[in-house]
This record gives structure tokens, C-alpha cells and sequence, in this order.
């Protein structure tokens, strides 16, 4: 039952995800406790897109991504959701562009107590990450922006 509630939840999110315009995989259907979501990879399916954590720093715009997904995460904010888990192996990263995936755990800002904790501590990792490599990463100012658009909606 719990399993099938956690399925319930994470198609949910998706598809108020990717209606918001959020760069998640195409939820296409739920069947029991099973999420069968849009392939990210090539068109043939013979290569899957790797995980942001996978990629080497000199084959990719990291300044680019990181604006991609504070971008992603502003959406969000404005639809009232946080990721809740999001690290560097919470993103595909496919022809350029990032992916939001592994979303069974967002959290609404309005339901939530935990929501703006959450959000913080999903800043701070990616932040973290993306700071490693180089990027300049201000994770205190991306989070009160985040904040302010979670308020404002």
C-alpha cells in the first residue's frame, strides 16, 4: 500500500511538474506502484542519458546547467513544490540540457513543515556540487529567491 502511495505521489508531482513547464521526464502512466515515465536518452534507446554526477566537468557548460537548474527550481518554486532529495544523482543530463528525475518525495510549501528546509538543504547539494567543479554558486541568495517565489506563487 505504501509503495503504490509513493508511486501515487511522485506521477502526481510529475505531471504538475512537467504541466509548469519543469524539465522532467514525461510522466505517462501509473500501474499499481509502478511509474513508466518518457525515455531521456537517445532516440534509438541505445544509450541512456547519465546522471549529473557521472559527467566529467570538461565535457559540459556548467555554467549553463547551473542556470538551467535554478531556472528549473524557480518554476518549481512558483508551483509550490520542492524536490525534497535533489542531488547531483537526481539529474540527467542529455544533449545539453538537465533533467529532474527521482521525484517521489517532493513537498508542497503549503503542507509542508519541512518544505523550506528541504529546499535549503536540496540548494546547498547541488550548489555544492556545481561549486566543486568551479562554478560561482551563491546558494544563500538562490535560496532566498526561491523563498520569495514559494511566497509569492
Amino acid at each position: 500500500v505504501i509503495a503504490g502511495q509513493w508511486a501515487a505521489a511522485e506521477f502526481g508531482a510529475l505531471c504538475r511538474l512537467w504541466e509548469a513547464g519543469v524539465p522532467v521526464p514525461y510522466p505517462v502512466q501509473i500501474l499499481d506502484t509502478e511509474v513508466l515515465l518518457q525515455f531521456i536518452g537517445s532516440a534509438d534507446g541505445s544509450a541512456a542519458a547519465p546522471r549529473l554526477a557521472q559527467l566529467r566537468h570538461d565535457t559540459a557548460d556548467l555554467v549553463d546547467l547551473w542556470r538551467q537548474l535554478v531556472e528549473a527550481l524557480c518554476i518549481m518554486a512558483r508551483a509550490g513544490l520542492t524536490h525534497g532529495d535533489l542531488s547531483a544523482y537526481n539529474l540527467l543530463w542529455w544533449e545539453d540540457r538537465l533533467v529532474l528525475i527521482d521525484l517521489p518525495q517532493a513537498v508542497e510549501f503549503t503542507t509542508n513543515t519541512d518544505a523550506f528546509e528541504l529546499l535549503h538543504r536540496d540548494v546547498a547539494n547541488v550548489g555544492e556540487w556545481f561549486g566543486r567543479r568551479g562554478v560561482a554558486v551563491d546558494v544563500e541568495a538562490v535560496y532566498g529567491e526561491l523563498v520569495a517565489m514559494a511566497w509569492m506563487g
